[in-house]
């Protein structure tokens, strides 16, 4: 990792205790999102986004990478959260029954992150329009439009 990355962007995160005793949750700041972003784009071009994206809009992974293009809308800056993805044996399968009717909402895009979305977006596009909508039909995609790993 060192020949990558030289210094690791997330030594100073804080990491606190969440509701559940089970899980840690790591509360980044703004600058260490942002160094973390650097970091993962020098080591691939446009990864960084997909760090930025989740941060910025308090998106857990499961519901980032789930949310399918359509539900992104640019001119309101928001995103509509109505599905999440799990996985299980190396498969992501996607979700579209959420736990409560409260868990169905819509995402704020704060102005300063508006770029990252519309590159995510740009991103795909091409492979959308190929695929007829089959592949990179999601906000988050992998390099071969589908999900992320």
């Amino acid at each position: 990792m060192q020949a990558v990355i030289p210094a690791n962007p997330a030594q100073e995160l804080r990491i606190g205790w969440g509701g559940s005793v089970r899980r840690r949750v790591v509360i980044p700041s703004i600058p260490q999102v942002l160094r973390l972003a650097a970091a993962v784009d020098h080591f691939k071009p446009g990864l960084g986004d997909v760090a930025i994206v989740p941060a910025f809009t308090g998106l857990p992974w499961e519901q980032a990478v789930a949310v399918p293009v359509e539900s992104v809308s640019t001119g309101s800056q928001s995103v509509i959260i109505d599905r999440k993805a799990s996985e299980s044996g190396g498969r992501r399968d996607i979700r579209e029954d959420m736990k409560t009717r409260a868990a169905v909402r819509t995402a704020v895009i704060p102005d300063i992150r508006t770029p990252a979305v519309l590159r995510l977006l740009e991103r795909g596009s091409a492979g959308r329009e190929r695929s007829n909508g089959s592949l990179y039909c999601r906000l988050i995609t992998g390099d071969r439009g589908g999900g992320p790993r």
